[in-house]
């Protein structure tokens, strides 16, 4: 089972924790921060609030926590058009398969998922892992 609660909720900033007891029953617990929106770098160096949304090889992720839709945005679709995107559950399920940033705002229905940590990965053309994002779904 896994158990979200909210730790600190000051300047758009969360902090997740989360509680994970495998069929053991040992008691894991992660802390995820989570950011009104982040900025993933597609050359694969960083995930950050604190750089400029300012390069064509940049996606925006918003909102996080997201509840009926996630939004990612690019600056120049036409630098952008051949990446994809995936969305994963904390276990790898694969829940948005081969998404293409072939447009300025992408919209990633999530009415069907559960509340839970996702996590949105970034590919090139060639099916490259760039970088993943975690991502919260709070309904």
């Amino acid at each position: 089972s896994v158990a979200i609660e909210e730790v600190d909720g000051s300047n758009c900033t969360d902090t997740i924790h989360i509680t994970v007891v495998d069929t053991n029953y040992v008691t894991k617990t992660n802390y995820i921060d989570v950011y009104d929106s982040l900025i993933v770098d597609l050359n694969g160096n960083t995930t950050s609030i604190a750089m400029p949304f300012s390069l064509n090889t940049q996606v925006k992720i918003y909102p996080n926590p997201a509840s009926e839709n996630l939004t990612l945005e690019v600056l120049d679709a036409s630098a952008t058009e051949t990446y994809l995107y995936q969305l994963f559950s904390v276990t790898g399920q694969n829940v948005v398969s081969n998404g293409f940033l072939d447009n300025k705002i992408k919209t990633i229905d999530l009415s069907s998922l559960n509340s839970g940590t996702y996590y949105v990965r970034f590919y090139d053309s060639q099916f490259t892992l760039l970088n993943t994002a975690p991502v919260v779904i709070k309904k």
